[in-house]
């Protein structure tokens, strides 16, 4: 009997449980590192990540972690050729719902006025 890949998974997103799902269809032995969106990933951090996957069971496993905290992981200086051997990411798709595009910039459009320096756009200068 062939070892089953255990997963560790990272994110550090903002609504991590679309890519959480994702994933369990392709392990059932998974654990599970949530951080908050724009989480800074420091020397300690990495140490606790390195911990949970050396106790995680079996001869196969892997980091899985979205587009987003991978990019971010391996601009660190300080994380280990080990760990960058075994992470992997899913890369990011974007889809928009064009029966809800009008509303989605309207949102956009509202969350751009109420920032400060934007206020430009309340004087009809946004053509």
């Amino acid at each position: 009997k062939e070892d089953k890949i255990s997963v560790l998974l990272l994110a550090g997103i903002a609504d991590p449980q679309p890519f959480f799902n994702k994933v369990a269809a392709f392990s059932d032995q998974v654990e599970k590192i949530i951080f908050p969106d724009h989480h800074t990933y420091t020397p300690k951090t990495i140490s606790k990540i390195n911990m949970l996957y050396e106790k995680m069971p079996g001869s196969k496993k892997i980091i899985l972690t979205t587009e987003k905290d991978a990019m971010r992981l391996l601009s660190l200086d300080f994380l280990t050729d080990n760990m960058k051997e075994v992470l992997y990411y899913l890369p990011v798709e974007v889809e928009f719902n064009m029966n809800e595009i009008e509303s989605f910039k309207q949102k956009i459009t509202n969350h751009v006025r109420t920032i400060k320096r934007n206020r430009f756009m309340d004087k009809g200068t946004n053509k």
